[in-house]
């Protein structure tokens, strides 16, 4: 995507209407943000795991230890 800065503030652009242009890469743009979604997800699904595994053991004979210690642990 190609777009161009217009001077429409001081005298509407009498002088010189176009101040310049630059390019969006759209496609690398929205590739580079789904490449680190699926990363955010992978890493969302393996803290879970550790998460659900601590809460366990939170909840069993490690129930006088802290989450932290725990966490630590694992």
């Amino acid at each position: 995507m190609t777009c161009s800065i217009q001077d429409k503030l001081y005298f509407d652009g009498m002088r010189q209407p176009i101040l310049g242009t630059f390019t969006l890469k759209l496609g690398q743009i929205l590739s580079d943000t789904r490449a680190l979604d699926k990363e955010e997800f992978a890493n969302q699904e393996f803290f879970n795991k550790i998460l659900t595994k601590a809460i366990g053991l939170k909840k069993g004979a490690s129930a006088h230890r802290t989450m932290g210690e725990i966490l630590d642990d694992l």
